[in-house]
């Protein structure tokens, strides 16, 4: 395939570069903190310019590259910088010179010359970056971007300005963190500039450290935290993030931490770019990039520590009711066990333990909630469970104790089975009649007197008869009052019931209890 073709060929010459080798370089002089201004361009794709200067030893240069688009369409620079023998020292493609917010295609590149002398700077487009400084060989051709205009910029780096506060030892002093919030405002200007502040906390205690900027976006700081222990050791650090409360994810640094041991920690504010110097020395500056300035506020305060209450169950009866409780640490030292107290507001409905430990390295721990039958028809009750610890905010829950009595219950008494206004062994013959012709089972349909469950459980069953007569037989022979009712002496005849319950577990009933009528028609 595409064997064969019609075809075009042209040949021309190329411009003769004059100065792409160390012997044509362009002479700057002596560079200084008076910015040298070269106003060239790369004509065809092997163009390449140099240029000449000086410097003394330890000295800190910008080497800037402008172009009117900085972007595609442009020409995309590339600088390289070479010693008097050709050897190569640097290089950049792309980078921001300070000030600058955009990262495009212009090159940008800073450097400190360990020794005095002439160095050379290369300008050339970034295809063409083999090309041999000595003889202005080895250029490569083609590529997208390679050709344009541009301004080149050489200046002494700004005079770096002493960072009083760059240092562990140099640290300005927030005191003791509390919940009470501490807040600095302050800048960071230059782009190497370090905020140290120092601060102590106990052990176990959650410290939150917050950095709010005016923009938290591009054109305003790009800020970064780092957190340092005494010996200047890096403990965890941030770049960007949203506090509590913040719902945007911009430039501004958050972080919290919390504290195994106590003492005085350390906290460095700077630029993103600036992440890599020595909190003990202040060594370590890293200069250029975006976002590098601006002012900030820093807010430090500890996090409340606080426990959480959930209850499995909205509602359980008081009958046989239970639920499950879960008490939940939260901004606090899982490497100690917690001791949580824990109360019911209405012991009569609902209980819980008195306490409950959660275990080390476990945020919670679950415990039983319990329910009170009364044995009275009272209605729902709504119990509050309250869990504490010291330091802690206190947790709670609610849950609904519903009534699991019937309405063939007697509340006001229960012994009181005929509603007779006296407690006697009639009471006891009404059940017994009622198990004779129904059998044990849950309480029937229809609608009391007589109020057979005695004991509350929903059910009828021998239970309900015992429940009388141990009532009647704690009386002293047999009498007592209680609840403003009479009571019939009966010794006796309780005596005799004792033998006519055992005498239930026969098919046969006994005949003194057969002549007995139910005074109820439970078929209804």
């Amino acid at each position: 395939m595409n064997t064969v073709g019609n075809y075009q060929l042209i040949v021309q010459g190329l411009p003769i570069d004059t100065n792409d080798s160390i012997s044509e370089a362009t002479q700057l002089g002596t560079i200084s903190a008076t910015p040298t201004t070269v106003n060239a361009s790369i004509v065809t794709d092997i163009d390449v310019n140099m240029v000449a200067f000086s410097v003394s030893a330890g000295q800190v240069v910008d080497f800037d590259i402008d172009t009117p688009l900085n972007g595609p369409g442009g020409l995309g620079s590339f600088i390289r910088l070479f010693n008097s023998q050709g050897q190569e020292l640097a290089f950049n493609n792309d980078g921001t010179a300070p000030g600058e917010n955009t990262l495009g295609f212009d090159a940008y590149l800073r450097f400190t010359f360990a020794t005095g002398g002439t160095y050379y700077l290369g300008v050339s487009n970034l295809n063409n970056v083999q090309y041999d400084p000595i003889t202005g060989n080895g250029d490569t051709a083609g590529g997208f971007n390679s050709i344009g205009s541009y301004q080149l910029i050489v200046q002494t780096a700004s005079v770096v300005v002493p960072d009083p506060n760059d240092a562990i030892s140099e640290a300005a002093s927030l005191g003791a963190v509390s919940t009470i919030p501490i807040t600095v405002s302050a800048s960071i200007s230059p782009d190497t500039d370090v905020n140290m502040v120092g601060f102590t906390v106990s052990a176990g205690q959650v410290v939150d450290f917050d950095i709010d900027t005016p923009l938290n976006g591009p054109g305003g700081l790009g800020s970064y935290l780092r957190l340092f222990n005494a010996q200047g050791t890096e403990l965890a650090f941030n770049d960007d993030a949203a506090a509590p409360g913040e719902n945007r994810v911009g430039f501004d640094a958050y972080l919290r931490f919390t504290f195994a041991t106590a003492g005085t920690f350390y906290l460095g504010v700077s630029n993103v770019n600036n992440g890599q110097y020595n909190a003990i020395t202040g060594d370590g500056d890293t200069a250029g990039g975006l976002n590098t300035v601006g002012n900030y506020s820093l807010t430090v305060q500890t996090v409340s520590k606080t426990l959480s209450l959930n209850i499995s169950a909205a509602s359980i009866p008081e009958k046989n009711g239970t639920a499950v409780g879960t008490v939940t640490r939260r901004n606090s030292d899982l490497s100690q066990a917690l001791l949580v107290s824990l109360s019911s507001s209405d012991t009569s409905s609902a209980t819980v333990p008195q306490s409950v430990v959660i275990p080390i390295d476990q945020s919670s721990v679950s415990f039983a909630i319990t329910a009170v039958d009364d044995r009275v028809v009272n209605g729902t009750k709504t119990v509050m469970i309250t869990a504490t610890a010291a330091g802690f905010t206190l947790g709670t829950s609610t849950l609904q104790v519903t009534d699991s009595n019937s309405r063939w219950h007697n509340a006001l008494n229960p012994y009181d089975v005929d509603a007779d206004n006296t407690i006697s062994p009639l009471d006891v013959l009404v059940i017994i009649n009622y198990l004779n012709l129904v059998g044990s089972g849950p309480v029937p349909t229809g609608s009391p007197p007589p109020f057979l469950d005695v004991d509350s459980d929903n059910f009828i069953s021998p239970l309900d008869v015992l429940v009388v007569i141990n009532f009647l037989n704690a009386k002293p022979n047999g009498q007592g009052e209680g609840e403003g009712m009479s009571m019939r002496p009966s010794t006796a005849f309780i005596d005799d019931f004792f033998v006519d319950i055992a005498r239930l577990k026969s098919s046969a009933m006994p005949q003194r209890l057969r002549s007995v009528r139910a005074p109820h028609d439970f078929s209804k």
